[in-house]
Formats: structure tokens, sequence, C-alpha cells
């Protein structure tokens, strides 16, 4: 369903395939083939625009229609309040709130051209979800932590399980930012996409830690690499 530890190249090769785009997911495959019975599944996009921030927060947040979710079904979100029934839910102004904190904590100097925004995804392949012995909280959990590690809890600002999906998945969203220190000796915080994303060698490096440190412990397997 989604691509193998990020990109189309990862994807383990058969001789005959079909690509295709869904919600700008590319999605490389074989029909009737069954080569993503056990992988663990990873993705990055960068978000250079405002409107690009919200549209994506507002389909991980459910605030516009989404086809292929069930709208019984309640996801977890870190934004999540008590009810007056005592469970947790989504806030009305959910999408409001998560732009204000998007914003809020952006740094001051932008910078020219800098990603002010990455969207990371992550699942496993359909048939890893249906296993009975397969626990979807703790691998999605498991996910949320890899993420906090590498690219800094303080810069993750909003994490989505969706559990209104058939195969679950956890959705965060960072912003990339690191200290900089100049040559006067004070120091600023910039955004750094290039840190983790910059170039198909870092981009595969992720992958490989990603595989390495939660995909493993699972019994997964991760995509061929260029």
């Amino acid at each position: 369903f989604f691509c193998c530890v990020a990109t189309v190249g990862d994807f383990p090769r058969t001789p005959k395939t079909l690509r295709f785009s869904l919600e700008n997911h590319k999605v490389l495959f074989a029909p009737g083939d069954r080569f993503m019975a056990d992988f663990c599944i990873f993705r990055t996009a960068k978000l250079r625009t405002d409107g690009n921030v919200a549209g994506s927060i507002s389909h991980a947040l459910r605030t516009r229609e989404t086809p292929n979710a069930d709208p019984n079904i309640e996801n977890w979100t870190n934004m999540n309040v008590k009810g007056e029934d005592g469970k947790s839910h989504l806030p009305e102004n959910a999408l409001e709130q998560a732009m204000a904190r998007y914003r809020k904590t952006l740094p001051k100097k932008m910078g020219k051209g800098r990603v002010p925004c990455i969207e990371l995804l992550m699942t496993v392949s359909p048939e890893v979800m249906a296993r009975k012995d397969f626990n979807y909280v703790n691998y999605l959990n498991d996910c949320d932590k890899w993420a906090e590690e590498v690219f800094g809890k303080e810069n993750v600002f909003l994490k989505v399980h969706h559990k209104d999906e058939t195969t679950r998945n956890t959705t965060i969203f960072i912003e990339p930012k690191v200290k900089k220190t100049y040559k006067d000796g004070h120091t600023e915080e910039v955004l750094a996409a290039k840190q983790w994303l910059g170039g198909r060698e870092k981009l595969s490096k992720l992958q490989d830690d990603f595989f390495e440190k939660v995909g493993q412990k699972y019994g997964l397997k991760r995509g061929i690499k260029n």
C-alpha cells in the first residue's frame, strides 16, 4: 500500500510491475505477488509552505473527508483531551491548535528555501497488520519513540495514530530545527532538513536506522537498496 522504507527504488524488484500514485504516495508492486508480506514501511515528505502543512495536518486529523478512513473510529493524537465521558477525544478546533503550535515554534529567521516541516508516515505491510501476533499499538509507539530520538522530541509537534484505516499507521509532523552557533558566539535555532534528508545517502542511512531499531524488533524486512 505505501512505499516500503520511503522510496520507490527501495522496493523489491519483480519482472512485471505496476506503478501508480494514491493520494501522492508512490507505490511499486506486482499484481498477485506477495513480496510485501513482512516489510516495515517508512515514508518522508517535505512540506514547504503553510498551505502544504495545513493540508497534510487536515488530512491527518480528518478535518476533511477521507474516503479510505472509517468515520466511526476515533484516532489517537498527542492533542487529545479527556471528555465528559472519561475518554480521550480530539478537540473541535484541532486543526487550528495544531497550526498554532507549528507557527509558534518556528525559528524567527526562516531562511530562503528552507523546509519548515517534515511529515513522516510509518506502518507495515497489510499482511503484517492482519497477523494475530502483531501488536500494532506497541509498534506505532516504537515508531514515535524512534522519530523523537532521531529528530529531537522538542521538534515533534504533532503525532497521529490512524486506527480508522485497515493498515494502521502513525503520522508525525516535525520542525527540522537545530541550534547554530555564529562567529560572534550567539546561538540561534535554524531550519536544517538537509541534516536528515539531504541526499540519497542520508536518506538511505535513515531508512537503515529505522529498520535496525524498529523493524527488526518485530521480525520485519527492509526493502532492497538502490
